[in-house]
């Protein structure tokens, strides 16, 4: 169990960075994918090594993500793949010969934005699949 702690002032950052115990992690905010080079991030999501596929969250994906830790926070905060939907969620997740290794989904939708959720399947950490999902997220 944890708490996220998120604050834009600096006097907050610098007090929590020298308090032991937390992580930290950085959060990037974009407007929109006007600034983004295109046709880079559909390179991004069109090459994947065979076997690999990603695809949109569904009914049965979303499910999915209960079953294991490291998947977990993809169902963000949605009591339900219905609400998930019902409340703009979306996301893609990669399969592995219809094994889920990695997915990215929005955790919380709010006035017009959208707080993201990445998660790779430990022994698959390091493959690029994070870099490749952001693409298809950004795209959508």
């Amino acid at each position: 169990d944890y708490k996220i702690i998120i604050s834009e002032n600096t006097n907050w950052q610098d007090f929590l960075h020298r308090k032991v115990g937390l992580n930290s992690f950085t959060r990037y905010s974009f407007k929109d994918k006007a600034n983004f080079q295109v046709e880079f991030l559909n390179n991004l999501v069109t090459h994947l090594e065979e076997g690999y596929n990603i695809v949109p969250i569904d009914n049965h994906i979303y499910n999915c993500f209960s079953t294991e830790e490291w998947s977990q926070d993809l169902q963000g905060d949605f009591e339900s793949y219905q609400d998930f939907v019902l409340k703009g969620g979306f996301g893609f997740v990669i399969l592995k010969n219809n094994e889920l290794i990695a997915g990215i989904s929005s955790g919380l939708v709010y006035r017009k934005a959208v707080e993201v959720e990445v998660a790779t399947r430990p022994n698959e950490q390091g493959n690029g699949f994070a870099k490749k999902l952001g693409a298809a997220m950004i795209l959508e």
